[in-house]
């Protein structure tokens, strides 16, 4: 590895680039760089001052059916693209259309044509940790409105819940694709998005238990448990939440529920990992 001194001219920081380097690049004194800073903190300078910018995706989309479709619409809205459109090789009938939507849900703003489908804007996030943190608390009051018995507002947040987890996924896909600038390391978009998506799942289960009050009871603590772990992210919390879930985990004796315990275990393994990372961190400052 090559070390390099910085020097400081007033408020300005610099350094001299490797000659060699600059010779084998046609590098001279009127040339641009690309200066990409990753979100671990590191720089890199490139000869090209290529802006990596989102492209308009265009598709053909070859004898496919509904299924098919529906996975490609949700894939280009989960990558970074400024808008994309599907071309499809035959029509869709008005309920083939109102069946996508239904199954879509989450993106409301892709358009559904006879023979397209287009999406001209699709929205970015900044902060999926904030946004996981608030897929919780949704997931939070879900749980309180099926003890109360408001069954009718189950879908509404079975809906925001979907919408949340499609977002953090779209989010860390775009910072790893684009290294964009971000307070948050790649490790913690991946423990987020892994995260997200066990979360969605009990989300969509969660009807199930509408008849478990005590489950239920104990599912919302955890939750909520979860939170306060996320905030610390310590030996000492996660290993309270780990207990805390298999005692939930223990709990599930029906055959239709065996899901839960898949989503609750893999939730507690990426707790562990999450701080395990952080432990290494730590000690590599000591």
């Amino acid at each position: 590895m090559d070390l390099r001194n910085i020097q400081k001219s007033g408020n300005a920081y610099y350094m001299y680039l490797p000659a060699a380097w600059c010779r084998q690049n046609n590098i001279t004194n009127n040339s641009h760089v690309a200066v990409d800073m990753s979100s671990e903190g590191s720089l890199t300078i490139s000869p090209h001052a290529d802006k990596k910018t989102a492209k308009a995706l265009a598709l053909t989309m070859q004898g496919s059916s509904k299924n098919v479709i529906n996975k490609f619409v949700v894939a280009s809205y989960l990558n970074p693209v400024r808008s994309f459109r599907m071309q499809l090789d035959k029509k869709m009938s008005s309920l083939d259309i109102l069946d996508h939507k239904k199954l879509l849900a989450g993106v409301e703003i892709v358009e559904f044509g006879d023979d397209y489908v287009s999406c001209e804007s699709v929205i970015t996030v900044d902060d999926p940790d904030v946004l996981l943190k608030t897929m919780i608390r949704k997931m939070l009051s879900m749980i309180r409105i099926m003890q109360e018995g408001h069954l009718e507002l189950v879908n509404r947040y079975e809906e925001e819940i979907d919408r949340s987890n499609m977002m953090i996924t779209k989010s860390a896909i775009s910072s790893l694709m684009f290294k964009r600038s971000s307070s948050l390391k790649h490790i913690d978009l991946f423990y987020i998005a892994l995260l997200s998506k066990n979360l969605e799942s009990i989300a969509d289960n969660l009807s199930k238990l509408k008849k478990e009050k005590n489950l239920l009871n104990n599912l919302s603590e955890l939750i909520g448990k979860l939170l306060a772990t996320l905030e610390s992210l310590d030996m000492k919390s996660a290993t309270s939440f780990i207990n805390d879930t298999y005692k939930i985990i223990n709990q599930l004796k029906r055959d239709d529920l065996q899901h839960f315990k898949v989503n609750l275990d893999q939730i507690c393994e990426i707790i562990a990992d999450w701080v395990i990372t952080h432990e290494i961190e730590k000690q590599k400052t000591i």
